[in-house]
């Protein structure tokens, strides 16, 4: 933080002193990236590395996957995509890039878990982050199959554990490209999918259809139709100035709301209305345990 404080204050002097015409063509931009970076190093674990010197992982994470990836598994994806599953070499570098997030937590149990309990990852692109990938890894710890979470990328990766700070911080530490309608769709269904509320318990996660919603056997079939014909795609009702305003269905621990987002060309969403659609749902739910998810 102390680093990114002097990056702007230096900024701010030299614009005092000589004016903002008088300075060097790209200083300013220089340094207003070096103040993103640095504010983008809080996030934590949020690891950036260099290209070179990191090629063996500390343990052959990538030859436990089996041949054939999953065609199934439990939990679903965070969120809606075209996902991908990887297994051996094409899975090296994901699972390298895991192992180090998780050893910066110094979790010496999720790692262990990692080498002994991983059974699957999918990877699914995401256009507003670039050459950066949300990762599923699918782990068997002896509660039951859970899976964690993280980013990666060419230079690093992120762990996600729920927390909207990290993702405001990994956005400061690069361009977000929000250049489409559906680039703030799907950084709007990303943002809200991967993040907790505050006790932490539930997700909120953007439902497009009705059989996205994880009903028990005991459902009946007037609860089904009634929330599930309110159930519609995420879709965006305005643009303007770099600010977004989508309209979303969310399901939240075992309600499922019709929900208005505001989401901002920086990265940051808010949900400026909601409407209850379904309450006290005979729904699964998820549970957490740190940065493992799990089937309810």
């Amino acid at each position: 933080m102390e680093g990114a404080v002097c990056a702007l204050r230096l900024r701010e002097k030299l614009v005092e002193q000589r004016g903002r015409e008088a300075l060097p063509a790209g200083w300013l931009e220089a340094l207003e990236a070096t103040r993103r970076f640095l504010l983008g190093l809080q996030a934590a674990p949020l690891l950036l590395w260099a290209a070179e010197g990191r090629r063996d992982p500390p343990e052959p994470y990538a030859s436990a996957l089996p041949d054939e990836p999953l065609a199934h598994w439990d939990p679903a994806p965070l969120m809606q995509g075209d996902w991908s599953s990887l297994t051996g070499e094409p899975a090296r570098r994901y699972l390298d890039t895991l192992a180090s997030l998780l050893a910066a937590t110094g979790d010496t149990n999720l790692l262990t878990l990692l080498a002994d309990g991983i059974r699957a990852l999918r990877v699914l692109d995401l256009p507003f982050y670039g050459d950066w990938q949300l990762c599923e890894a699918r782990l068997v710890p002896d509660t039951g199959p859970g899976t964690l979470a993280f980013l990666c990328g060419p230079r690093g990766g992120l762990l996600l554990s729920g927390a909207s700070d990290a993702i405001h911080r990994f956005n400061l530490a690069r361009e977000l490209a929000l250049a489409s309608d559906d680039a703030y769709l799907a950084y709007g269904r990303f943002f809200c999918s991967v993040r907790r509320g505050k006790d932490e318990e539930d997700r909120f996660h953007v439902i497009d259809a009705p059989e996205e919603i994880p009903w028990l056997p005991e459902a009946t079939a007037e609860q089904v139709a009634a929330v599930g014909g309110q159930v519609h795609p995420m879709r965006l009702t305005a643009l303007e100035d770099g600010v977004a305003i989508a309209d979303a269905c969310i399901l939240y621990s075992n309600a499922v709301f019709q929900s208005r987002l505001r989401i901002q060309a920086t990265g940051e969403v808010e949900m400026t209305d909601d409407e209850t659609v379904g309450e006290n749902l005979p729904v699964r739910r998820e549970a957490f345990e740190g940065p493992l998810r799990f089937e309810g």
